[in-house]
């Protein structure tokens, strides 16, 4: 699992805790904006473009060339006009006669040899010399810089950086252990780990829309690490006794035995559970969607909502899927009032809007494009239209 990935579980293991009543909404925001800040964070995977050694060491001539130019300027020299030029060439001409004159006289010495050609002045620009020189030696220091200083050192220093061992608890998991991070979010942060007491855990099965799997392994990751499952399904005698003496009304089910109690974590969740006898049941907010003992309705979708922008944005994402079913799709809208808010959270688990029912049973939350809508409504309604792929993306 990638960075991201944990940090997107963490944010909606976050949100449902928030849900539960487990943590106040300061706390919920605190830690939604934490995350949100990392989400946000530069990954480690971004790479530094590095500008080739042959095109920085030109660059650099140049620049230094510049400067040069500048500097003359600065100081007050000007630009030989043609008339200077023409007389500071005649010392060199005058230089030259003399090295001739000079030549003959030691050719007097020497035994006569066949003239091959007359000799040329050899001139030569004292000022393109230094420039060159002064360059070379700035292009082997800045080799010498680099190879002290490579470029990707800030870059190691930043993953340091950006990179904590942990930055909450949640960052430290170990099978079967509690994991507390100790200085987060800071080079020197570190995870510990201790061992929790052992959980009896009974899982009723019947996640429809979602994964029961999933669900325990949160579970015993982030809350019961002592926690021993057994799975039970809904519509075997014993599921079926289970739920008869335990009134369940929605599944999956998650049902703890009275040594929940001793977890390092009971405390801290106490609120979410639903005491029965000497059982603790999840609350069916945090863990159920099919509240299997309503009537069925074939082909129904219900909308609930609150007034505002979240109830335009899902009534526009669902524009298409309504277009798409016509008369076939039994649909109706329901805006909740503050004073009804607490009796749908009773009835249906719903806590965050918008929340849409399938079928006057199956409960799923969220603003979310029209093709997702139509799959998990298709899911359970057999229609021609459901072969059509609509919008992906939210509008």
């Amino acid at each position: 699992m990638d960075e991201k990935e944990k940090l997107e579980k963490e944010l909606k293991f976050l949100k449902e805790t928030y849900e539960a009543g487990i943590i106040t909404k300061e706390e919920y925001e605190k830690g939604e904006k934490r995350i949100e800040e990392r989400l946000n964070e530069p990954r480690e995977d971004i790479r530094i473009e590095e500008i080739p050694k042959e095109e920085l060491e030109k660059k650099e001539m140049e620049e230094f060339a510049k400067e040069i130019t500048n500097n003359r300027h600065e100081e007050g020299e000007e630009e030989p006009t043609e008339a200077e030029e023409i007389e500071e060439k005649k010392p060199e001409e005058e230089t030259t006669q003399e090295y001739i004159e000079k030549e003959k006289e030691e050719k007097e010495e020497e035994p006569e040899l066949e003239p091959i050609g007359e000799k040329q002045p050899v001139k030569i620009n004292k000022k393109i010399i230094l420039t060159l020189s002064i360059l070379i030696i700035l292009a082997l220091i800045l080799v010498f810089f680099l190879k002290i200083n490579p470029i990707s050192a800030p870059q190691e220093e930043k993953k340091a950086t950006l990179n904590p061992i942990c930055s909450v608890d949640a960052d430290c998991q170990k099978e079967g252990q509690i994991g507390s991070c100790i200085s987060p979010n800071t080079k020197k942060s570190r995870c510990e780990f201790r061992y929790d007491a052992p959980v009896s855990l009974t899982v009723i099965d019947g996640c429809l829309l979602c994964s029961t799997s999933e669900k325990i392994k949160t579970i015993k990751q982030q809350l019961f690490p002592g926690a021993k499952e057994t799975i039970i399904d809904h519509s075997s005698n014993e599921g079926k006794e289970l739920i008869a003496s335990l009134g369940i009304e929605a599944l999956p089910a998650f049902i703890f035995g009275q040594d929940i109690t001793q977890a390092y974590n009971f405390n801290k969740t106490k609120n979410s559970f639903i005491k029965k006898g000497d059982s603790y049941i999840w609350s069916p907010v945090l863990s159920s969607n099919y509240y299997f003992k309503r009537k069925e309705i074939v082909n129904r979708l219900d909308l609930y909502t609150i007034a505002g922008d979240k109830e335009i944005k899902a009534e526009e994402n669902l524009k298409e899927v309504l277009g798409l079913f016509g008369d076939k799709i039994n649909f109706e809208k329901h805006i909740a009032e503050e004073g009804q808010k607490k009796a749908l959270e009773k009835e249906l688990g719903i806590k965050t809007y918008p929340a849409f029912l399938i079928n006057n049973q199956l409960r799923f939350s969220g603003i979310l494009p029209a093709e997702t809508v139509k799959e998990k409504f298709c899911k359970f309604n057999q229609l021609d239209e459901c072969s059509t792929t609509l919008s992906a993306d939210i509008k």
